[in-house]
């Protein structure tokens, strides 16, 4: 029975939960830094999803581990810029 979108009624006897196991795929193959990425999966059953991206030269790519990582990097640097989580050579 639904009341003030609220339900109530029996519970299932046996009911159980059940946990994402850890997981994580990166878009653009891991530590691809002319490539803008996402890494997504769930780590402890919690979703996540996390884009590379740029702050100025700055550029944080995410990879997969067990679940995720990011690693900072000054294009700069290396000569090159940083646009829409990439680098872009001068």
């Amino acid at each position: 029975m639904l009341k003030h979108n609220i339900c109530y009624g029996k519970t299932l006897p046996h009911a159980t939960t059940t946990t994402m196991p850890d997981s994580c795929n990166d878009t653009d193959g891991g530590l691809k830094y002319y490539v803008k990425g996402t890494v997504s999966g769930y780590y402890l059953g919690k979703p996540f999803s996390h884009t590379d991206f740029c702050t100025g030269d700055l550029l944080t790519e995410y990879y997969c581990l067990t679940y995720y990582g990011s690693r900072h990097y000054n294009c700069a640097y290396a000569g090159k810029k940083c646009v829409d989580g990439a680098f872009r050579i001068i």
